[in-house]
């Protein structure tokens, strides 16, 4: 009984550790859906004071890293973010990513498809209080993670109706994919 209350106290004090350490954040935007190719006015609110967060979308098939953020001296940030063109439609969530890599903030949003003007404007500059420096979309672990988790979903999907050729094609194709993202 005694082992049991010194386990309960110790969880529940790791867990207001963990709260304290990244407090509840708030991303909002006064939009639910963006095209892409264009801004996305968007706040946020309760992160640390003072440091970068990563924000990244997330889709089903594809992540798209955006960025970074810098919060002021009150934890907060206002920008217009930059979907890139290149984002396909669908349903996507923002997170914002601390330092250490946990999720800070998270908010779902919706992308629908580019208009020939978005396009051709591609990523715009970025105004407010906080920065995020423009990133090639498509390109370092993010996106080779997203090229993974896609190939294994596609696997998944048709890896039984293929012919015996094509199945090995296939897995050839995920052990590259798993040695670029260094799995």
């Amino acid at each position: 009984m005694r082992t049991g209350m010194r386990r309960l106290a110790v969880l529940l004090f790791a867990g207001v550790l963990m709260a304290a350490v990244h407090p509840e954040a708030i991303l909002k935007s006064t939009q639910s859906s963006v095209e892409a190719g264009r801004d996305l006015p968007l706040v946020g609110e309760e992160f640390s004071n003072g440091e970068t967060f990563r924000l990244v979308l997330l889709g089903a098939l594809n992540d798209y890293a955006l960025g970074d953020v810098d919060t002021n001296d009150e934890g907060k940030f206002t920008i217009d973010l930059a979907i890139p063109a290149n984002v396909r439609p669908g349903q996507y969530q923002l997170v914002a990513y601390a330092p250490d890599g946990d999720r800070s903030a998270t908010m779902d949003v919706s992308v629908t498809a580019a208009s020939p003007e978005a396009a051709e404007e591609g990523q715009g500059v970025k105004k407010g209080e906080g920065s995020v420096p423009p990133t090639a979309a498509g390109s370092g672990s993010a996106a080779i993670a997203a090229k993974l988790r896609r190939a294994i979903m596609e696997g998944a999907y048709v890896y039984r109706e293929r012919l015996p050729s094509e199945r090995e094609l296939a897995e050839q194709r995920r052990e590259e994919l798993e040695k670029e993202a260094g799995l």
